[in-house]
């Protein structure tokens, strides 16, 4: 779950920053291309997390 929420607000940060660099902030490419980069290893560790997880018996 914790995963999930990093993910998240990764995604969100670039998001936001993604917008600002289309209106024209400064160093907006930066924290936006930063945050793709924090996005895609969040993602790998949340796959990682759930593929080496022990398999559930009910």
């Amino acid at each position: 779950m914790a995963w999930t929420a990093l993910c998240v607000l990764l995604a969100l940060w670039s998001l936001a920053w993604g917008i600002g660099a289309a209106r024209g902030t400064t160093h907006a490419w930066v924290y936006c291309f930063c945050g793709l980069i924090l996005l895609a290893c969040a993602l790998w560790a949340r796959r990682s997390a759930i593929r080496n997880s022990p398999p559930r018996h009910l």
